[in-house]
C-alpha cells in the first residue's frame, strides 16, 4: 500500500502507484465556518478527483491511439475509521465497452486493505467523458455535469455502507473550481454549477427490497400451489425447442397484453420446473428472464445456480444476447422476471405457519441486473406491450412471483415497474456517447 499524502498548496508529483492508494487530507482552519472549512476540504477533494481523472485519460491516451471518446470517472472513498482510499475506472485494452469502474474499485481496496469490518463513511466521486483524438481530457460541454455510479457500482457500495453512508456527486471540471457544499433540500437542477450534490444509495437504487401485504394469505396460499406445481414431474411435459420459438415469435406478438401475460407466466413456470427436475435433487435456484423488443418479439434466458450464488445476472444476460442475436439494433421495452429459490421455499411455508399476516418478499432485480437491462433501452420512445409510450431510455420491469399457472393473476402475482423507478436519476445510456442533457443534471456512466 502507498500514503499519499497531500497538502492545499502543492499536488505536484501526484501519480498513482501499484497497490493500494491511500490519501490523508490535511487539517482545515479551526478558525474557518463549518461552511468555510466543508467548502476548502471540497474544493481540495475536487483537485484530487480531478488530478486522478486526467492520470487515467494519460493511460488511456498511451494504450487506446486511434480509440476516440471515453468515459473516465474517479473515486475517493472514506471509511468509517477515517482512511481514503482512491481510483479510477479503466477500460480493458481493445474493449473500450468494458471497464471497471474507479467506485467498485476504489471500494474493494477500502474492504480489502481494512477487512470485514470496514463500512464506506462518505464516497466523492467525478466523472466526465474525454477525447482521446482531440486531446480533451474533458470535453467542454461535459463541465457542470454530475455523474451518478452506475448500478453494478451501487451494488458493491451497498454491500459495504451503513444508513449513515452519503455519495457526494462532483460537478465534471478540470480541478480549479471552488467547490460549495451541498444545500439539503436542493433538487439537482437547483443547484449552483460548482455544488456538490449529497445522495444515499437508497436514493440512488430505491426499492431493493419490497413486500406485499398479503393478510389473508392468498399469495402464500399461491406460491405453497407453485412449490407442488413445481416438483410433480407427472403433470409435466416441456415444450420442445420448436413450439418455444414459435409461441415466442408467433402467437406472443400477436396476443393482447392481458393473454400475452398469461402465456409469458406459463412459459416462465415451465422453465422454472424443467431446471428444478433437471437438477436430479441438487439444491438449487432458478431465474427466468424474458425480454420483449420494440419490434414486438420476445427472448428467452434461463439460470440455475447453488443458491449462494446469484442466477439472475447470466439469466438476463442470456436473454438479452437472444435479443441481440437476432437483431443488434433491437431495444427492450418489457422485461419479465421470475426468481424461485428451491432451498428456501420450505422454510418460507413453516415460517408463515408461525405468523399467517406475515409479509411476502417479492425478489428485486439488483443494481447489476437493472444496469444490464439499462444498455439495451433506446435512446427514442417506444410504445411498450400495452401500447403505452415509453419516455426515452427506459422499460417496464415486471416481477412475476411463481404460481400454478392456471390460478395466476397479475393483480395479485405481477408487481410492476419502470427503469425509471428503478434507476431514478436520468442518465447517459452507455449504449451510445450521443445522448443529450443539461449540465446540472445527473447521469449514470
Amino acid at each position: 500500500m502507498v500514503q499519499i499524502s497531500i497538502d492545499e498548496q502543492k499536488l505536484d508529483g501526484y501519480r498513482t502507484f501499484d497497490g493500494f492508494v491511500e490519501v490523508k487530507l490535511p487539517p482545515m482552519d479551526a478558525n474557518l465556518t463549518p461552511f468555510e472549512r466543508e467548502s476548502r476540504r471540497l474544493t481540495l477533494i475536487n483537485r484530487i478527483l480531478a488530478e486522478q481523472r486526467h492520470i487515467a485519460w494519460d493511460h488511456e491516451f498511451e494504450r487506446h491511439e486511434g480509440k476516440n471518446e471515453f468515459w473516465h470517472g474517479a473515486a475517493l472513498i472514506e471509511t468509517n475509521d477515517g482512511r481514503f482510499f482512491l481510483d479510477s475506472n479503466a477500460h480493458l485494452l481493445n474493449s473500450p465497452a468494458i471497464r471497471n469502474c474507479a467506485e467498485a474499485l476504489g471500494a474493494t481496496d477500502a474492504f480489502q486493505h481494512r477487512g470485514y469490518g470496514t463500512r464506506i463513511k462518505r464516497l466523492y466521486f467525478m466523472g466526465g467523458r474525454a477525447d482521446i483524438s482531440h486531446d480533451l481530457p474533458l470535453l467542454p460541454d461535459e463541465e457542470g455535469k454530475r455523474y451518478t455510479p452506475c448500478g453494478s457500482c451501487l451494488d458493491v457500495i451497498n454491500k459495504l455502507s451503513d444508513d449513515k453512508t452519503q455519495i457526494t456527486l462532483f460537478p465534471a471540471n478540470s480541478g480549479s473550481w471552488e467547490i460549495l457544499p451541498y444545500e439539503p433540500g436542493k433538487s439537482m437542477d437547483q443547484l449552483a454549477r460548482e455544488q456538490v450534490y449529497d445522495t444515499t444509495v437508497k436514493e440512488l437504487l430505491p426499492h431493493l427490497s419490497v413486500h406485499r401485504a398479503d393478510a389473508q394469505g392468498k399469495i402464500k396460499e399461491t406460491l405453497r400451489a407453485a412449490w407442488d406445481y413445481i416438483r410433480d414431474a407427472e403433470k409435466w411435459q416441456a415444450l420442445s425447442r420448436a413450439e418455444e420459438l414459435h409461441l415466442l415469435d408467433k402467437e406472443l406478438p400477436n396476443l393482447p397484453a392481458k393473454e400475452a401475460m398469461r402465456e409469458i407466466n406459463a412459459l416462465m413456470m415451465q422453465r422454472m420446473k424443467k431446471m428444478y427436475h433437471d437438477s436430479e435433487g441438487e439444491v438449487t435456484t432458478g431465474s427466468v428472464v424474458v425480454i420483449r423488443s420494440d419490434d414486438g418479439r420476445y427472448y428467452i434466458g434461463t439460470a440455475r445456480s447453488n443458491p449462494r450464488t446469484s442466477d439472475l445476472h447470466p439469466a438476463m444476460d442470456h436473454a438479452i444476447q437472444n435479443m441481440l442475436d437476432g437483431d443488434m439494433l433491437q431495444h427492450a421495452t418489457d422485461i419479465f422476471l421470475m426468481s424461485c429459490d428451491f432451498e428456501r421455499f420450505p422454510n418460507l411455508f413453516a415460517k408463515w405457519k408461525e405468523n399467517p399476516a406475515q409479509p411476502v418478499t417479492v425478489p428485486m432485480p439488483d443494481g447489476d441486473a437493472r444496469e444490464r437491462a439499462k444498455k439495451v433501452t433506446s435512446a427514442d420512445a417506444v410504445p411498450d406491450m400495452q401500447g403505452t409510450v415509453l419516455s426515452a431510455k427506459s422499460a417496464n420491469f415486471h416481477i412475476l412471483l411463481p404460481n400454478n399457472v392456471k390460478d395466476f393473476d397479475p393483480d395479485i402475482h405481477k408487481v410492476d415497474f419502470t427503469l425509471r423507478d428503478l434507476l431514478p436519476h436520468a442518465y447517459v445510456n452507455p449504449r451510445s456517447l450521443r445522448a443529450n442533457g443539461n449540465g446540472g443534471g445527473a447521469r449514470t456512466h
